[in-house]
């Protein structure tokens, strides 16, 4: 249904920026996405374009490569999906590096230019979003917290569903890890693509960063193998410690290069969307990274391929907005202490809080695996990226209860059955800003009846062909779908700002 609210500026002294890229983030040095309008489909192939206009451009810029970023991928058959929502078109997208020495920013506008692409932009550098050891040891609080052995009884979860870890590594020999690894029996190593999906060899997973099969960590960064703990260790072995998923299978995706730069990380998010991977887990991210291209990404894996994408929400105990977890379609996840509290480390490192978080879950001394090589299996660990999978990892069993859901389904009834933590007396300062509280399994594998309301394609309607003036009443018009069970009669949304400079005039309906 389409809902109408209204709302109008009331001063003249006030900026409005739109979302693009920000001095303070790091991008890809000489590297820039692109993505091809429909019309000029024909004049691209793989490799390059035969339009003259941009082969002179390329050759002012010194192009030393472009190529597709998802080459197996063919336009979608259709352009929405069953629900309305457009689904997001992956064949178009190229990567260009360039040699001169032009300003990124010049060289996006030298291409938006030239009318031939729907958009140009930074190749945005991501972190991993991890905080060092804190000396004290403690236990596996977060299991009770999140009720997850009272959840364990209705469901221990399901070897059919697939949690893909995008992340700087795994370690297939370790033993709490590799009996849980999806592997591609179709694809054994010997050195051909069998299955014909464009990967050679991918038997245990991908390298999205280095482009190879290989998907451990080699020693560079061992975040990944602790986020693969946290979400699915192997449980109920009567050796060291467990994991929410309980049974599960993990998609290994190493989105690092050698170097240890997160250069692979959206091309490793589709890759998990297409094995397999039910949940998608990205426990890294950057400030400010808005980029049309990661929204594409995203609403590829969640509305193309049914996916719930389950992000960090950031470690810089701020306001700021971190992506991919405030992008559309995603499951923004917060951290908390062992008290429920928002989880704090110092001034500066503590889990981020918006309104873009969606949930949230213990980040605080959590207890999971590490590398074998690291002198100890075990140890505590801190942050939003230990958060994120905790959630990934329960999402498993609520959907071994709800088999015929959509990732965006299973997201909501996790929403929807969390418990609250406004009321917290030191959360305070973050009501309404943690999501719709702290994770709680027992409750998502047993309570229904929850209506699960999404708001999503917003037009605006005011003067002078939208571009708003002090004064102006503003009409907003966005889509409302329910994924859940049908809301009640005198189910109202609001439209809410916390702008001095808007007044709201007509921001409530009645949706029914």
């Amino acid at each position: 249904m389409k809902l109408r609210l209204l709302f109008f500026f009331l001063c003249s002294a006030f900026l409005i920026n739109a979302q693009g890229p920000s001095n303070s983030v790091n991008t890809l040095p000489h590297t820039v996405v692109v993505k091809v309008k429909e019309i000029y489909r024909s004049s691209c192939g793989p490799t390059g374009f035969s339009h003259p206009k941009l082969q002179r451009l390329f050759n002012s810029i010194g192009t030393e490569k472009i190529e597709k970023e998802f080459p197996n991928h063919q336009a979608p058959e259709k352009t929405h999906n069953e629900l309305g929502i457009p689904l997001a078109d992956l064949s178009l997208i190229y990567r260009l590096n360039y040699s001169s020495s032009e300003d990124i920013r010049a060289v996006c506008n030298y291409l938006l230019g030239t009318g031939f692409f729907e958009y140009a932009e930074p190749f945005f550098l991501h972190e991993a979003l991890y905080n060092p050891n804190d000396p004290e040891i403690g236990s596996q609080y977060h299991l009770n917290n999140i009720q997850a052995y009272q959840a364990w009884d209705i469901s221990k979860g399901d070897t059919n569903i697939v949690v893909g870890i995008t992340d700087t590594g795994f370690e297939v020999a370790h033993p709490e890890l590799g009996p849980n690894v999806k592997y591609n029996f179709n694809d054994p190593i010997d050195g051909v693509d069998n299955d014909g999906d464009g990967y050679i060899d991918n038997f245990m997973g991908w390298d999205t960063g280095d482009n190879d099969n290989d998907p451990d960590w080699a020693g560079v960064n061992r975040h990944g193998v602790t986020i693969s703990g946290v979400a699915g260790a192997v449980t109920d072995n009567g050796a060291m410690v467990a994991a929410p998923a309980f049974n599960t299978r993990i998609l290994p995706v190493k989105i690092s290069n050698s170097s240890g730069l997160l250069t692979g990380t959206y091309t490793g998010v589709v890759y998990a969307a297409d094995h397999g991977a039910n949940v998608i887990n990205c426990s890294w991210g950057s400030v400010n990274s808005w980029s049309q291209y990661g929204q594409d990404v995203i609403t590829y894996a969640a509305i193309n391929k049914n996916a719930l994408v389950v992000c960090a929400a950031g470690n810089d105990n701020n306001e700021g907005i971190f992506y991919p977890a405030s992008f559309d379609f995603c499951l923004s996840v917060a951290g908390t202490d062992i008290t429920d509290n928002k989880w704090i480390n110092s001034a500066t490192k503590g889990s981020n809080y918006n309104e873009h978080v969606d949930i949230s879950a213990p980040g605080h001394n959590i207890y999971t695996v590490t590398s074998t090589d690291n002198g100890s299996t075990i140890g505590g660990r801190f942050g939003t990226s230990m958060s994120a999978p905790i959630v990934a990892g329960g999402a498993v069993l609520t959907w071994e209860q709800n088999p015929t859901f959509t990732g965006l389904q299973i997201g909501e009834i996790l929403k929807a059955t969390a418990d609250s933590l406004d009321f917290i007396p030191g959360n305070g300062t973050y009501a309404g800003k943690l999501g719709e509280g702290r994770l709680n399994l027992y409750r998502s594998v047993t309570e229904s009846g929850f209506p699960g309301l999404y708001a999503y394609n917003f037009t605006y309607n005011g003067n002078n062909q939208n571009r708003f003036a002090p004064g102006d009443t503003v009409e907003i018009s966005p889509t409302l779908l329910n994924f859940l069970t049908s809301s009640s009669a005198g189910t109202k949304a609001e439209l809410r700002s916390k702008s001095p400079f808007i007044k709201m005039i007509d921001s409530v309906v009645t949706v029914g």
